[in-house]
């Protein structure tokens, strides 16, 4: 996956304005950075569509991603923004959730 498309995708997070380095150096949101992502090893588009979060976790877990700054509001950005917006992600973030028939 290229930078590109990586960072197309965390411009959704921009809530709370934050840098993403990897080769390069990319700015999120509008002003001064408030944490910044550390990306050693590129994450599978498919991993961050099935579960963002759990995509997420398992890099800062398996030394991939590394968060300067304090890591709980670095967190509460991402996680507060995917739940924010559970109607929005619902059917990428939650399938299984949403493969449930609510017809009664």
């Amino acid at each position: 996956m290229s930078d590109n498309v990586f960072i197309s995708f965390l411009e959704k997070f921009d809530e709370s304005p934050f840098c993403v380095r990897g080769r390069d150096e990319y700015r999120i949101g509008e002003g001064e950075s408030e944490f910044v992502v550390n990306l050693k090893k590129q994450i599978s588009m498919h991993s961050l569509i099935t579960s963002t979060s759990l995509a997420l976790g398992e890099a800062y877990m398996d030394g991939e991603l590394e968060i300067e700054g304090d890591l709980y509001h670095a967190l509460n950005c991402f996680l507060g923004q995917i739940f924010q917006n559970e109607s929005a992600y619902g059917p990428i973030l939650f399938p299984t959730v949403n493969a449930v028939d609510k017809s009664g």
